[in-house]
């Protein structure tokens, strides 16, 4: 967690003691800036006294710690992890090939309801995909089959995935 002071509304406040309380600002530990987001108000001790700050003179800013993200707003904290496991990563590229197709098939003139079969080619993340989502890209796309291997059909995308090259060649049943 970072302190940030709101120095516009400080400058009102305080005038030529905005640096002071800027100094102390900065010098919160981690357990007061953690009140301060619990309790909206920090008191500090100034050369002329206490003085209480609250969420419009002063902001925290959240951080994650890797893997995870964080941000507070409005005296709520939420943290994520970030990090992409391999079935995140394979369902997204799933969703790609899904996209793609889609694309295709519009691109091809195919009618919404018109079922399709689908060829791919490419190394181990296509096959990752179709063993474990191929289910899901069928279902999204409409499609009866997908089967490996190249294709002569005319209506086929390439797409790029961590230097792998993948092809899908769709056909209309």
């Amino acid at each position: 967690m970072k302190p940030a002071a709101a120095y516009p509304v400080l400058g009102k406040r305080f005038g030529k003691r905005v640096p002071e309380i800027a100094g102390l600002i900065g010098k919160l530990s981690q357990k007061s800036l953690g009140e301060f987001l619990r309790n909206g108000e920090i008191t500090l001790v100034t050369e002329d006294g206490e003085t209480t700050l609250g969420r419009e003179e002063m902001a925290v800013a959240v951080e994650g710690v890797a893997p995870y993200g964080g941000r507070h707003e409005h005296g709520i904290t939420v943290a994520l992890n970030l990090e992409i496991d391999d079935s995140l990563r394979l369902e997204g590229v799933a969703r790609e090939m899904v996209n793609r197709v889609q694309n295709l098939r519009k691109k091809a003139g195919f009618e919404v309801g018109d079922r399709i079969r689908i060829r791919y080619e490419g190394g181990k993340t296509a096959d990752c995909v179709f063993a474990s989502l191929g289910d899901l890209v069928m279902r999204e796309t409409l499609a009866k089959a997908a089967d490996k291997g190249s294709a002569d059909w005319k209506n086929k995308t390439e797409l790029e995935v961590e230097g792998e090259s993948i092809s899908l060649w769709i056909e209309r049943i």
